[in-house]
This record gives C-alpha cells, structure tokens and sequence, in this order.
C-alpha cells in the first residue's frame, strides 16, 4: 500500500457485522476496499503476493498468506447484505454477498509433484469482482460515508479497536456515536457470555486507550432507561469533530493543496477548495487546477474566483454521476413504503428512486390538469365532440373535481 491510500466506502457497509474478523484480517478487508474503489463493477480485479502482503505490518511468506487468506474467505462469504427486490404483483429481501468472486490461487513448492497436498501449497494471487448490487458502496460514493487512511487504521492494534475505530470514523463529523447496546455487541460481535462490567473491563476501558491518538477526548457514557429497572439500554460514545478540517489527503490532493498555497491561497481557501473537490469525488490528477489559477491571476478577487470555478465544475461533475446512477434504476419497481424505510437509512439508491418517481408524478399530474383543463374549456365553448367523448369529459372533470 502507498503511504496516502485512502479506505472510503458507504456508511451501509458499517451495518454488517464483521466483528468476527481478526486484526489481521480486518487489515486485509480495509486494503481490499481501498484497492477496489472506482473500479468498474463486476470487473476482474487481480492481486499479486506484493499487493496482499502490503495490507499486513507482518512480514507474511507465500505459505502463511494463504493460509490467512482461506480463513478469511470463510468469514467474509458468512456476512452478507440484504436488498430489496421487487416484481410486478411481489418483493421480498435478497441476501447477498459484497463480492461475485473470491478466487483464491497457488501455486506448488515442488513444481514437479502438483501435489494435492495443502502442506506444498503457497500463494500465487487473488482475484475478485464486486457484486453489481453493491457497487455503490464501493463507487462514486458523494454521501453518507466513512473515510480513513488505511496507514491509520493498519496501526490499531486489536480486532475490538479496529472495529470501533471503524464506527467512530462515520461520525467524525458529529463527534458522537449512539447505539443500542444490542447493536453493539452485535457489531463488536461481544460473546453473549461478558456481562456489562466485562465489556468496559477487556473491551471499552482499553479502546479508548488504543483509540484517543485518533480521537481527542474520546470517552464513553452508558445510557440508562428510566422505564426498565435502571437497565443500561444505548451507549454514546463522545469525541472532538473533525469539522474543518480536510477527511484525509491522498498524495494527488497534498499535491494540489501545495499547489494551491504556493500560488498565494490562504490555507483555509485552500481547505475549502480540495474539501470542495472531495466531496465531488474528482480525479485530481486531470482535474484542470493549474487553467484555473492561471485564468485567476488578472481577477480582482482571485481566491474567490477559484473556490467559485471549483464548485460549478465539481457540481456539473456531481449532476453528471447521479444522472448515471438513475439511468440504472428501474424507477416502476420497487414499492414506496419499503423504499422510504430504506431511504431512512441513508440508502442511496432509495433516495433517488422517491425524489425521481415524486418528480415524474409531479410532470404527469400536471400534464393530467391541462389535459382536462383543455377539455373543460372545449366542452364550454361547445366545440362539437362525439358523444361518448362528451360523456368520458365529463367523468373525467367530475373525477378531477372530487
């Protein structure tokens, strides 16, 4: 992994449980979704030993790659997503799985015996796809996400921490982080077993440790119920906000913030200007920064004219990515009830099949109103008509008049 890879994905990935995972490879998760970002769906994507490895602060051989690797697949494929699928007269919840393939292949330490042996088996390479239904956790993600330096996150130590890191960094922006306390144990995947003091005992007391260099001032409140005996019901976890500052800089946006500086930008418009093009999820290596300060040079008010151009290309570039995305959806499809409960959820995809479908009922009923406007008025200026296209007027005037 380079120093700047960045691991950013849809928050709806947070609510599958892969506390189960261990350190290692929840490492091997974060590098895998950091590799795969922007990378077409149901593409092919191969990894080498050297691709692998770099997602691990272990010196690992070909030999114990593999081993972790298998393991790893065997949880990976036991978590799985669920979406809604509907037809014409039925729906119902899909379960699936993040990736279509996970092949794993090796090769043999004695090239001459193809042993079936496991013993001889080393790690040769990884090949996956991302499932199509799940390519907008991975891709052109704009909103509702989590974002961290894979750097970082390898450099938690404990498979408790690297989970809870994950959840907080949701949150960077608010600083708090409530959850049921059911949720919780869920997600951490906490043996039913550890009552409450065992949980703040070996879990909560050494992940603030581990995890306030992250977090300042992080701390953790259990949150009772008056109604049900005093029993702890949420827990809320506390920090400083990360508002204000820019998520995390990859080398392409150090490059242009320098960039930036150097042609005489403060350091907040500067800020404002990558947080700008973050947001819109721009290529920042073709991204036309140098026109744009150089058409900036004979303005009166340069640094207002940059952060100006910025934001109209980012936003034509934000216009043109949802457009893709509704092209894909079948906006007939899927029922309206099940779609807002999905939309509460932050669910993309749901949110913009109800904001098209409002606005194609919204175009429909007014073309219906001029339609039956048009033939009120014909029928008062006694326009000769047939008769039993009198007779479907004026149902239709009565109709529109309940």
């Amino acid at each position: 992994m380079q120093k700047k890879d960045i691991v950013k994905y849809h928050n709806d990935l947070n609510k599958v449980t892969f506390g189960n995972l261990t350190a290692q490879e929840q490492n091997f998760m974060a590098g895998l979704v950091a590799k795969i970002r922007d990378r077409q769906g149901e593409e092919m994507i191969i990894f080498d030993y050297n691709d692998i490895s770099s997602f691990s602060q272990k010196n690992l051989t070909k030999r114990e790659l593999l081993l972790y690797l298998k393991e790893f697949e065997k949880k990976l494929f036991g978590a799985s997503f669920s979406f809604l699928l509907a037809e014409e007269k039925s729906f119902g919840i899909v379960t699936a799985h993040l990736f279509n393939d996970f092949t794993i292949r090796w090769d043999f330490n004695d090239k001459e015996d193809s042993s079936l042996d496991e013993d001889e088996h080393v790690f040769s390479r990884l090949e996956i796809s991302i499932n199509r239904h799940f390519e907008y956790i991975i891709n052109n993600v704009l909103d509702n996400f989590t974002c961290f330096e894979f750097k970082e996150f390898i450099g938690v130590q404990g498979a408790y921490n690297k989970t809870l890191y994950r959840l907080l960094k949701q949150f960077r922006n608010t600083g708090i982080y409530y959850e049921s306390i059911e949720k919780f144990r869920e997600k951490l995947d906490i043996p039913k077993s550890y009552r409450m003091r065992d949980i703040d005992r070996q879990i909560l007391n050494p992940a603030i440790k581990e995890l306030n260099p992250y977090f300042k001032k992080l701390k953790y409140e259990k949150c009772k119920s008056k109604g049900k005996g005093n029993k702890i019901t949420h827990i809320k976890f506390l920090f400083d906000t990360e508002k204000g500052k820019i998520d995390i800089l990859t080398e392409d946006e150090q490059f242009n913030y320098d960039f930036l500086i150097q042609n005489g930008l403060s350091k907040n418009t500067a800020c404002t200007c990558i947080k700008i093009m973050q947001k819109a999820g721009v290529d920042n290596r073709r991204f036309p920064l140098a026109q744009i300060v150089n058409s900036a040079s004979n303005k009166e008010d340069k640094e207002r004219y940059i952060v100006g151009t910025i934001k109209k290309i980012c936003e034509e570039k934000r216009d043109f990515i949802e457009q893709e995305l509704l092209s894909k959806l079948d906006f007939n499809k899927y029922p309206d009830e099940a779609l807002k409960n999905l939309s509460e959820t932050g669910n993309i995809y749901a949110q913009k099949i109800l904001e098209e479908r409002k606005n194609r009922n919204d175009i429909m009923q007014e073309k219906t109103d001029k339609i039956l406007n048009d033939l009120k008025k014909a029928k008062e200026e006694a326009v000769p008509l047939p008769e039993y296209f009198k007779k479907w007027i004026d149902k239709s005037i009565n109709n529109s008049e309940n």
